[in-house]
């Protein structure tokens, strides 16, 4: 198991969009996505 830390795009179909290291295999993963809300800019 590998933790990774990346940004994530989420379009508005829901389409979740992120680029991973190239060091990473070619495949198909099991992942858990922690979302946190955006940060508001005016605080």
């Amino acid at each position: 198991m590998k933790t990774i830390e990346v940004e994530a795009f989420v379009n508005n179909e829901g389409q979740l969009t992120v680029q991973v290291p190239s060091n990473l295999k070619e495949g198909q993963y099991h992942a858990v996505l922690i979302i946190e809300e955006p940060k508001n800019e005016n605080q």
